[in-house]
C-alpha cells in the first residue's frame, strides 16, 4: 500500500485538504456534503496529476528521483497507466455532482491544463512552472466556486500560493537538471545553466517577498498578517536565500525543496491566522 501512496504523493494531498479546509474556513459555509466533495475532486485530480507525471517522466526520473515507486519497479509502467485512466473516470463521474461551474472549471480548465503540462508544457522555460503553481493555488478557488458558484474571497490567498509554488517548482527544475537535460526537457535551468538559475531562483524570492507585503499595506488583511508572514514565511525564504548563495548542492537542493514544502504549509497557516 506504501507504493501507491508514494505514487499518488500521498504528503501534497494531505497539504490540499489542509488547503481545502482552509478556503471552507474563509468562505465560512458549513455544506458538509460540499466540503467533502470539494476534498475528493481536489485529492483525485492531484492523484491524477502526480501518477501521470511520473509515467511521463519515467527516463528522467531514473537520474532525478530514482527512489520513486516506477523507478524502483515497485509499480509497473502498465499499472501505473491504469490506475491514471481510473483517477480520470471517477475524476468525471464525481464532477457531475458539482454545480455547472465548478464542473466547467474542473473539466474545461484544471484538467486540461494538467495534461497540457505533462504532455507539452514541462518543458517550456518557466511556463510549465506557471502552470503547475497556477494548478496548485486553484485549489482555493475551486473551493469557493463549489460552495459559492463566485471567485472573489478566496483571490489573495490563491496568489500567495502561487508565488510559494512557483519557488519550489523552479528549484525543483534546477535539481532535476542532470535528468532533463539529459533527456531534452527544456526547463529554463537546463538552458541557462544551474549556476545563472540560483541566482535567478533568489531574485524570484525577493519579489514574492516584497509583494506578500501588498494584502497588508493595501488593508487587504490586519496586523496578525504582517506579523505571520514574517515569522513563518519571510524569515525562512531569507535563511534559504542564504542556503542557496553559500552551498547549492545537489543534497542541499533536496533539503531546500522539503523546506519549502514546509513554508508553503506555514503559508497556509498565515492565511488562516489572517481570516481568523
Amino acid at each position: 500500500m506504501n507504493k501507491y501512496f508514494q505514487l499518488i504523493r500521498i504528503q501534497n494531498l494531505a497539504i490540499a485538504i489542509i488547503a481545502v479546509l482552509i478556503a471552507n474556513y474563509m468562505i465560512k459555509d458549513t455544506n458538509f456534503e460540499l466540503l467533502v466533495l470539494s476534498i475528493i475532486c481536489v485529492c483525485l485530480t492531484m492523484a491524477f496529476g502526480n501518477v501521470l507525471n511520473d509515467v511521463l517522466d519515467l527516463e528522467s526520473d531514473y537520474i532525478s528521483h530514482p527512489q520513486r515507486p516506477i523507478p524502483l519497479n515497485n509499480i509497473t509502467v502498465i499499472k501505473a497507466k491504469k490506475i491514471a485512466i481510473i483517477l480520470l473516470l471517477i475524476i468525471f463521474i464525481v464532477s457531475f455532482f458539482l454545480n455547472i461551474y465548478a464542473l466547467m472549471f474542473l473539466i474545461f480548465i484544471i484538467i486540461p491544463m494538467l495534461i497540457g503540462y505533462n504532455f507539452f508544457l514541462k518543458g517550456v522555460p518557466l511556463v510549465g512552472n506557471i502552470t503547475v503553481s497556477l494548478l496548485l493555488s486553484f485549489v482555493f478557488i475551486f473551493t469557493e466556486i463549489v460552495f459559492l458558484q463566485e471567485i472573489q474571497i478566496t483571490i489573495i490567498p490563491s496568489l500567495l500560493v502561487f508565488g510559494l509554488s512557483f519557488i519550489r517548482e523552479f528549484i525543483k527544475d534546477i535539481h532535476d537538471y542532470d535528468g532533463d537535460k539529459r533527456y531534452g526537457v527544456n526547463t529554463l535551468p537546463v538552458i541557462i545553466g544551474q549556476s545563472r538559475s540560483l541566482y535567478l531562483s533568489v531574485v524570484f524570492i525577493c519579489i514574492f517577498s516584497v509583494f506578500a507585503f501588498i494584502p497588508y499595506f493595501s488593508k487587504y488583511y490586519n496586523i496578525k498578517y504582517f506579523i505571520s508572514l514574517i515569522i513563518l514565511v519571510e524569515i525562512p525564504l531569507f535563511l534559504l536565500v542564504s542556503l542557496l548563495i553559500k552551498n547549492p548542492d545537489k543534497l542541499m537542493l533536496i533539503k531546500i525543496i522539503s523546506w519549502l514544502k514546509m513554508i508553503n504549509i506555514a503559508g497556509l497557516l498565515v492565511i488562516l491566522i489572517s481570516n481568523n
